[in-house]
């Protein structure tokens, strides 16, 4: 099945992680053309283009660490570049520091929340200026299970990820006129190094899922060309949950 996204325009961040490689090279094989950040995960980001490239895929890189103002001020002045052509945002960058909340220092606090909320707050800020000059566009935020399941530890991380499903709605009743919608994907456990899941852990996510395996980024990724594809034309505002049944 084709999604008609060939020859559009996507900016991912975060995308030398996993569900960011999964979502750029799903993206790649409909023709998109990437424009695709990350911060310091060289490696992966080597692996993600040597996969590009045999894709035939036509992408650049910006490499930026949103907990820095000067480096999200100097990723704003590479987007004017190619601003004008993005069709699609996806907000994917995330950080999260397991700690219990008295525990948490006010540093760890401010990057969780640049690199979570305040970052996708700025991009959409600027690049939906140029989605309404064309009257059309696409966001897609990634928020997490953990806004339904919250799990000691993780507070910080949680108010982030409450934060940008709020973003989504406001956004979507904020844009919808000019014809540009706002949705967010809320996955459920995956395997990745930001969930650290042990292989106890593991199972007990695949006993509670109503469809009984565990979620994986590529299943993510599809959901995420239905909703940049027009087959998702009446869909703005909405938390879709893809997570094998994990929340019911």
């Amino acid at each position: 099945m084709s999604w008609n996204l060939k020859n559009k325009t996507a900016f991912v961040t975060g995308a030398s992680s996993i569900l960011g490689q999964a979502i750029s090279i799903a993206l790649a094989k409909e023709g998109v053309n990437l424009i695709l950040h990350y911060n310091s995960s060289d490696k992966n980001m080597k692996t993600l283009t040597k996969k590009l490239n045999d894709l035939n895929c036509d992408y650049k890189i910006v490499k930026a660490d949103f907990t820095k103002q000067n480096d999200i001020s100097n990723i704003l002045v590479d987007l004017l570049k190619w601003q004008s052509n993005i069709d699609i945002l996806i907000n994917n960058a995330a950080i999260d520091y397991k700690k219990y909340i008295v525990f948490m220092n006010m540093s760890l606090y401010d990057n969780i929340f640049n690199i979570n909320l305040k970052s996708p707050y700025i991009l959409c800020k600027n690049i939906v200026r140029e989605m309404i000059k064309k009257k059309k566009g696409t966001i897609i935020n990634i928020s997490s299970s953990i806004t339904k399941h919250p799990k000691a530890y993780e507070s910080v991380y949680g108010i982030t990820k409450c934060g940008i499903e709020a973003m989504t709605r406001i956004l979507a009743q904020e844009v919808g006129n000019y014809n540009i919608r706002v949705n967010c994907i809320a996955p459920g456990p995956f395997i990745s190094p930001i969930n650290e899941l042990n292989s106890q852990e593991i199972e007990k996510i695949i006993k509670s899922n109503a469809i009984k395996k565990i979620i994986t980024p590529e299943e993510i990724a599809n959901t995420i060309l239905f909703l940049c594809s027009d087959y998702s034309s009446a869909i703005t505002g909405q938390i879709i949950r893809v997570d094998n049944g994990f929340e019911i």
